[in-house]
């Protein structure tokens, strides 16, 4: 069991989290930043944990969405306003008499994690 100390640090680790973005330079150019960008929703389940004396093997699935549209802050940042293709964008996924609205991506992965408390962390 947890000690309460170490349940706590869990809480606020989960607490102040923030979700996964693509808003480093390389996404400016390797499709992420426009395809993806900030997420909207994630979800982490660990699917198997298994600790050993110091050193634990984890296979976690993560489930993350995004939709594919523009909302009011992405459109009040200059990445995006200075381009008019984005301002259009913007009113045609708003504008009542069009309501073309933006589609959702679902995106999936399975991973193993390793480690022991003596690893140097990167």
């Amino acid at each position: 069991m947890l000690s309460r100390r170490k349940n706590q640090k869990l809480k606020d680790a989960i607490l102040f989290s923030k979700l996964p973005k693509f808003d480093r330079f390389e996404d400016n150019f390797n499709g992420m930043g426009i395809t993806v960008h900030d997420t909207w929703a994630t979800h982490v389940t660990i699917k198997s944990l298994h600790i050993d004396n110091d050193h634990y093997r984890a296979i976690v699935h993560y489930k993350v969405q995004d939709h594919f549209g523009l909302d009011s802050d992405d459109i009040s940042k200059f990445k995006f306003n200075q381009f008019r293709f984005f301002r259009i964008w913007f009113v045609l996924q708003r504008y009542n008499q069009f309501g073309f609205n933006p589609f959702m991506t679902n995106m999936e992965a399975t991973i193993e994690i390793t480690g022991g408390p003596n690893e140097s962390k990167k």
